[in-house]
């Protein structure tokens, strides 16, 4: 049983690190998949703290029925002030487990009844070594997770976290390449039109 446990770590972590490090929801949203497909999960999302907005975004979602409803429900955008159980594991960094959500009445309603969401697994996203939100596995079906699935999730949480970093690191390099570009023809632009103008 343990080596089972192992082979799919080892092969979760494998498909992360195949993940290209392009646009951040594609790349989140694969890891989200990696981490479903391991677990047997409903809806995996990777949330990152939108300060704008003072809201959890979920920048990746696994690709099921269940991710798509949510967010036809609005809720892949969690405001910090309405609570609940994934604004707790971002705020407080510590893990949260329930087999009943249904009963759990720290939990959004929205979560509990319109996704009838069951069992739940919150873990941290570190991020460029902060904390910078959180991911959320859920599944249909009460008392779904074990405590070997706890770990796993705590593990590959800071993979998927290197997959945010990574994703982030790509966009500013496009950025600032993009930025340099801009400046160059700018300059050249002046360079062109100074000898008209003598």
């Amino acid at each position: 049983m343990a080596e089972d446990a192992n082979a799919t770590l080892v092969e979760t972590l494998r498909r992360l690190l195949d993940i290209p490090a392009a646009d951040m929801k594609v790349a989140l949203s694969l890891a989200c998949d990696a981490v479903a497909a391991a677990v047997h999960a409903d809806k995996v999302d990777a949330f990152l703290y939108d300060p704008e907005r003072d809201c959890l975004v979920a920048q990746g979602s696994s690709n099921q029925p269940l991710s798509a409803k949510q967010i036809r429900h609005g809720l892949n955008v969690l405001p910090i002030s309405n609570g609940g159980r994934s604004v707790e594991v971002y705020q407080t960094g510590k893990t949260f487990v329930e087999g009943h959500v249904e009963n759990d009445l720290e939990e959004l309603r929205g979560l509990r009844d319109t996704l009838q969401i069951r069992s739940q697994i919150g873990v941290t996203l570190d991020v460029g070594g902060k904390r910078r939100g959180m991911m959320m596995i859920a599944s249909l079906r009460p008392d779904a997770f074990t405590p070997r699935d706890v770990d796993f999730a705590e593990a590959v949480s800071r993979w998927i976290g290197s997959v945010a970093h990574r994703a982030e690191l790509v966009q500013e390099i496009e950025r600032n390449a993009v930025e340099q570009g801009r400046r160059v023809v700018a300059d050249e632009l002046i360079t062109v039109h100074e000898p008209l103008r003598r």
